[in-house]
């Protein structure tokens, strides 16, 4: 971050200078020159916003949003560029046409399914997404991992690449605080995006809560500076009403899946340390006391219960998500075999969104099972017995036969 950081002034110091030198380099007659012909054509200009062009003004030009505009509380939007001959742009650089074909297919198919029937949302991201390459590179790396996992073509070195320059600038966005409302969604959306690649990746288990940490560090230093955020009703728990509007809650009985969940999960207490370790592994248990009570609300906690890691120091966050440390990596599979059951029970009507979420889950668990160290195998019975029975546990949650913990 210091790197990117001492980057970023560098280059701004540059860009001042390599202004004052131009408007120094001709003489005072050379000033006046450019002086009176940036008068008289500035009301022309094709790159000032449209209010400004409105008011004859002349448009600071500054992205995504004009300090006129926002010093006057107006609504600040720039013409479109319909050139179809351009190539995709972005503030830093340019795409070519296989980057078009995944930006088309990230907005036709490939962007998050949360906000829950969240389209209008990403759809307004990407209408000023031009502006962030951030943005625009993290949109063609989830696109690309969509692709590979849809089976038509592989994509993974695009995916890999375009997430790599994702990460890269917005860390060295992050150096500095957001300037407008946008430019926070930016992130934010940015970070969902990434978030969502890092589930389509093989290697991507832990990889999603370094992930969410940067949203809940972000939502709460920056989304409540902006009360209009596209995100704020998101990041609060608005989207548990949705879920409440397309589900029943109606209570579950005891169940063997339960049951065997239970015990699991008790087995994995003697081998929790650190208090970051025993608080998450009470969150999961707590999960499936409810699952007996009601699946929805369930659901609800689930969502809730990913907000826990934007809690811990980095210290023991790191320790949590270091990959050596099979306790950590044992609770997160409990949990996401716990998620995907409930989840396949309450949000039926979604689930073609989170179509690549038992694959993947299949990956991970059995990727895991490889490098636990040997006296740790047998705690992922559990989870491992569960992927034989998945599909009867989404069509009949109460009641899944012929699976306990001895097995």
């Amino acid at each position: 971050m210091e790197d990117s950081s001492t980057a970023l002034q560098i280059h701004d110091g540059e860009t001042e200078d390599g202004e004052k030198s131009t408007e120094n380099g001709g003489g005072a007659g050379q000033i006046r020159s450019i002086h009176k012909l940036t008068r008289r054509g500035h009301t022309k200009s094709r790159r000032g916003c449209l209010p400004c062009k409105r008011r004859r003004v002349k448009c600071p030009e500054d992205q995504p949003e004009c300090s006129s505009c926002v010093r006057l509380g107006l609504i600040c939007e720039y013409p479109l560029k319909n050139s179809p001959s351009a190539p995709l742009q972005s503030t830093g650089g340019q795409f070519n046409l296989k980057d078009l074909r995944l930006f088309h297919h990230f907005v036709l198919h490939a962007y998050p399914p949360l906000p829950l029937q969240g389209k209008p949302v990403w759809d307004d991201i990407t209408s000023y997404s031009h502006n962030y390459e951030f943005l625009v590179h993290s949109m063609l790396g989830l696109a690309a991992s969509h692709l590979c996992l849809s089976g038509r073509g592989d994509h993974e070195a695009e995916a890999l690449e375009h997430r790599v320059k994702s990460i890269k600038l917005l860390n060295q966005a992050l150096c500095k605080p957001p300037t407008s409302k946008t430019e926070s969604d930016a992130r934010f959306s940015t970070l969902m995006v990434l978030t969502f690649q890092s589930s389509y990746m093989p290697d991507g288990m832990l990889e999603i809560f370094h992930m969410i940490r940067g949203c809940m560090i972000l939502t709460r230093s920056t989304l409540p500076k902006y009360a209009m955020s596209l995100f704020t009703k998101f990041a609060s728990g608005g989207g548990h009403k949705k879920v409440h509007e397309v589900t029943e809650n109606s209570p579950q009985p005891a169940s063997l899946f339960l049951t065997n969940a239970s015990t699991s999960l008790e087995l994995l207490r003697d081998l929790c340390r650190t208090k970051f370790e025993k608080q998450y592994l009470g969150i999961l248990e707590n999960l499936v006391n409810m699952a007996s009570v009601s699946n929805m609300d369930t659901l609800l906690a689930i969502s809730s219960s990913y907000n826990v890691f934007g809690e811990p120091d980095q210290v023991d966050f790191n320790h949590f998500m270091d990959s050596q440390n099979d306790v950590a990596q044992l609770l997160v599979a409990h949990f996401f075999i716990i998620e995907y059951v409930i989840g396949r029970k309450v949000l039926a009507p979604f689930m073609s969104a989170f179509s690549f979420r038992e694959i993947m889950l299949r990956t991970w668990i059995k990727r895991l099972a490889t490098k636990l160290a040997p006296e740790h195998v047998s705690y992922l019975n559990w989870p491992l017995r569960m992927l034989d029975v998945m599909e009867l546990a989404y069509l009949d949650l109460p009641d899944i036969p012929n699976l306990r913990i001895s097995d």
